[in-house]
């Protein structure tokens, strides 16, 4: 009789990782990711990829071990980097599991702006491959 359900993420790809990378599937899509991902181990970085279905109640200990395991975190968001998801998940991994970080928390997000109206300048704002393949090659630096 819990007022909420258990939180459940669902990790995407589990190995012996490098990085773990926390994605909203449902805004950014799935394909782009995974080709990104593909990308990453052919350059022989592999990634552990979550994907926290519900955000409140937020599943910690999935994340947590996640971090646990690779010692770095990488958040990937379409939403402002401010009061979002993805700040709020750093926040949590920086005070529950500070001591298992091995690089600064990662956020690509999108940039804190107005959305623009035209879709080619859409593109310009929304988290894109590049920024989220550099964001992983600096938690390994």
């Amino acid at each position: 009789d819990e007022l909420y359900p258990q939180a459940v993420s669902i990790v995407i790809k589990q190995q012996k990782a490098s990085t773990s990378f926390i994605q909203r599937y449902l805004q950014i899509g799935y394909n782009r990711a995974a080709r990104m991902i593909e990308k990453m181990e052919e350059e022989g970085i592999s990634v552990e990829v979550i994907d926290p279905r519900p955000i409140v109640p937020l599943d910690h200990k999935t994340i947590l071990s996640s971090v646990a395991k690779t010692g770095r975190l990488v958040l990937v968001d379409p939403a402002h980097r401010s009061c979002s998801v993805a700040s709020e998940i750093s926040a949590m991994v920086a005070q529950e599991g500070f001591w298992t970080l091995q690089a600064p928390i990662q956020r690509v997000t999108s940039l804190d702006c107005h959305f623009p109206f035209s879709p080619a300048l859409e593109k310009l704002v929304f988290p894109d491959e590049e920024r989220i393949e550099k964001a992983i090659k600096v938690t390994l630096d």
